[in-house]
């Protein structure tokens, strides 16, 4: 079966997995083959709306002890230009902000990009871009693995309270959308949340684009961000959950040193091997869908046309109940008058993202395993045995020293635009990593 035969992930979903005529598939294809693909494609709004699918909090029966990473400044590497290992380096437009701005309120200097959050819009511009095409040929063996051709980001809004978050994969949005509740399942709580798919699904073009503005104008836009060095290796052990066990060689489809590399060649593999990949239901059971969607980057979605930035309050992942707490406090200053503020719970939802995605430092010592460790997992009530990665440190820095040395340079070069997004200047002294 083609990828681009898979049906639509939800019902009542807007479906971005819509079959191209063949004059497009043709035209893409030849894109493919003799073009370079400009900078990442990730799923569309139907893989991202809503509480499941690829943000579902997994449950396994092996407890793991949480240790907490001191997270330091890290170098903000220039765009390299040309190419490396294959790697292609963005053309994306920098924020030119200083470190200072980065947490907290900042300046929105535009709206947020209508091809990355509109349904109907992205659907177009990954068609445009060749999407089908990219993703097709990664079942070829031997066939590159070039970054995604367009990006999907999900953005939830509140317009009784006049705010919207804009949901980055694995940058805290479990806990986030988690605290303020979706209306969906919680009718009537104040400050919930309503994907913004859902607004406008019954809308006209011009009606979509009009609430997009309104947005821009009239409403508080936050996010939460995170350290590209931490959130890649926090990929990489969550992807790890859905491979597959069995049969015993899909062990070895993927590693850290690999994964480091070219992030892209976890979605390859499962492309190539599709039987050493787990993905839920409502993915359509595509292993190669799962994991794309969770290895694109923050700059694309938090970027305004102009460069700029399009949200005015940054929570950082590594403070996240104090920036959250900040943000509602915002959100609460704005408020009518009439409206109960909003509040953090005593304890916030605690997600994966918190140390228990791998074992880490179980022995109260860094160590790598000779193989990755099966475990049980549960996600939207389904259930399959999955693997922890071998992988088992005690500090984010032990996956960037050591035999991994090479990985600082491997991510810097595939999140350049996020380390500039996070890191735009390097701290006195230079990279701690």
């Amino acid at each position: 079966m083609r990828w681009s035969d898979v049906p639509a992930r939800r019902l009542g979903r807007p479906s971005v997995l819509q079959k191209p005529g063949p004059r497009w598939a043709l035209a893409l294809a030849v894109l493919a083959a003799a073009a370079v693909i400009p900078l990442g494609c990730l799923l569309a709004a139907h893989l991202f709306g809503g509480s499941g699918g690829p943000f579902a909090l997994y449950q396994w029966t092996q407890p793991a002890r949480e240790v907490s990473d001191q997270q330091a400044p890290l170098e903000a590497p220039s765009l390299l230009q040309g190419s490396e290992r294959g790697h292609q380096t963005s053309t994306l437009p920098v924020a030119r902000l200083p470190p200072s701005q980065l947490r907290g309120p900042v300046r929105k200097t535009g709206p947020l990009i209508s091809d990355r959050v509109l349904p109907s819009h992205f659907q177009a511009a990954c068609q445009q871009a060749g999407w089908w095409a990219w993703l097709e040929g990664l079942a070829v063996p031997g066939s590159p693995a070039p970054r995604q051709p367009c990006q999907h980001c999900q953005l939830f809004i509140n317009t009784e309270y006049k705010f919207a978050y804009l949901r980055l994969p694995k940058t805290g949005g479990y806990t986030i959308v988690t605290t303020l509740g979706e209306c969906d399942a919680a009718p009537g709580k104040p400050g919930c949340l309503t994907p913004l798919w859902k607004e406008v699904e019954a809308m006209g073009e011009g009606e979509a684009e009009a609430l997009l503005q309104r947005i821009h104008q009239d409403f508080f836009v936050f996010t939460s961000l995170r350290d590209p060095y931490e959130r890649a290796v926090h990929m990489y052990s969550f992807l790890m959950l859905s491979t597959l066990p069995s049969p015993a060689t899909c062990r070895y489809v993927m590693d850290w040193d690999r994964f480091c590399d070219n992030p892209v060649a976890f979605a390859q593999a499962c492309a190539q091997q599709p039987h050493c990949c787990y993905a839920l239901a409502s993915e359509e059971g595509n292993g190669a869908l799962r994991k794309a969607s969770h290895i694109h980057l923050q700059a694309p979605c938090v970027l305004a046309a102009d460069g700029g930035l399009a949200v005015d309050y940054v929570v950082r992942h590594a403070d996240l109940a104090a920036d959250l707490a900040a943000a509602l406090a915002a959100i609460n200053a704005r408020r009518d008058p009439g409206l109960p503020e909003l509040a953090l719970p005593p304890r916030l939802p605690a997600p994966l993202s918190q140390g228990r995605l791998r074992q880490r430092c179980r022995d109260g010592r860094s160590q790598r395993h000779r193989q990755h460790s099966p475990v049980n997992v549960t996600a939207e009530g389904e259930s399959w045995a999955g693997l922890v990665a071998k992988e088992d440190y005690c500090s984010t820095a032990d996956y960037y020293s050591g035999p991994h040395a090479h990985c600082k340079a491997a991510i810097a070069r595939y999140y350049a635009a996020d380390l500039q997004l996070v890191y735009p200047r390097e701290p006195p002294g230079g990279s701690t990593l």
